[in-house]
């Protein structure tokens, strides 16, 4: 049994909001595939065809790979409902690397903020009376 993957891992997704907020550290949902599955071979590659006649995987490196059984879990992109400026403007959080981001970017509007009040840029009270209202 070969599993070929783009990444290492899998990862528990009903888990990643809460590592964009940190109450969930991303290394916490994370199980690399080779820890639990050790009797197969794992191959860190991106497949872009299947020829089903000659039974065979292409991956993008150039690799072929021959097949008995072939199982195909390609997974799912997030769907914007032709909502225009949702791909540009909105935040998917569908993989580690946007739960990173999203919490990178959301420390960052805090940090600029605090940067502003201490700077007198922000009137304090009317900060403090935003935040009281907001929860």
């Amino acid at each position: 049994v070969t599993v070929v993957s783009p990444r290492p891992f899998l990862f528990y997704m009903p888990l990643l909001v809460g590592s964009t907020t940190g109450i969930v550290s991303p290394g916490a949902i994370i199980e690399p595939i080779r820890d639990n599955v050790p009797k197969c071979d794992s191959l860190r590659v991106h497949c872009k065809d299947v020829d089903l006649e000659n039974q065979k995987v292409i991956c993008d490196s150039g690799l072929e790979l021959d097949y008995d059984h072939l199982v195909v879990a390609v997974g799912a992109q997030p769907n914007t409902f032709g909502i225009p400026g949702v791909d540009t403007y909105g935040r998917f959080l569908k993989e580690i690397e946007h739960g990173r981001r999203v919490r990178k970017e959301m420390l960052d509007i805090i940090e600029r903020a605090e940067v502003a009040l201490a700077a007198g840029n922000i009137d304090k009270a009317a900060t403090q009376k935003s935040l009281s209202t907001s929860r």
